[in-house]
């Protein structure tokens, strides 16, 4: 995980798990994550990809 060609895939990835862990996760249960932002290209040349911003955003 973290290698997908788009960063959709890994936001969609990221929100399968998420409905796992919800499931298992006490009704008083916490869960944090903590994602860094990846630039759109291989090479750092590009804009930043707003990753957790998405994530945020589609959840």
């Amino acid at each position: 995980m973290g290698n997908e060609e788009t960063y959709m895939e890994y936001i969609s990835k990221l929100i399968y798990i998420f409905n796992k862990l919800r499931k298992k996760l006490k009704k008083d249960g916490v869960f944090f994550l903590n994602i860094g932002d990846k630039y759109i290209s291989k090479y750092g040349k590009s804009p930043l990809a707003f990753v957790p911003y998405n994530n945020d955003y589609t959840m």
